[in-house]
């Protein structure tokens, strides 16, 4: 379900290559809290977060250097946010059709309502 392709994104004279790879999905949960798939349908919903933790996660790859200030620089100077939002929500609408396409999340029979928490008994 990651993806090993690189998705171009230009902003102002720069060029910077996305992917969304196991390290770019759990890097995204791990900033938001989220899994990667609630992150991809909020950033759809233009949640600013969303979009800058997919798009940070997704430079991690291919701009190892990238830190999340430097992502807020390059945020601060974006003239057009609305294409910079479709080259990241592009790949990951891919990967969420994919999960749905594979039925998404199951559960194994007889986990529900099992707890890890230890009693004193």
């Amino acid at each position: 379900m990651v993806t090993k392709k690189d998705y171009p994104v230009k902003i102002g004279p720069r060029e910077f290559l996305l992917r969304f790879n196991f390290d770019a999905m759990t890097t995204t949960e791990d900033l938001l809290g989220k899994s990667f798939f609630e992150a991809v349908i909020r950033a759809t919903a233009a949640e600013i977060s969303a979009l800058r933790a997919l798009f940070f996660a997704g430079l991690r790859k291919n701009h190892p250097e990238i830190t999340l200030e430097k992502v807020n620089e390059i945020l601060d100077d974006m003239e057009d946010f609305q294409s910079l939002a479709e080259a990241i929500l592009t790949p990951c609408g891919e990967l969420v059709a994919q999960w749905k396409k594979s039925g998404g999340v199951k559960k194994k029979p007889g986990l529900a309502g099992r707890s890890s928490a230890k009693t004193d008994s």
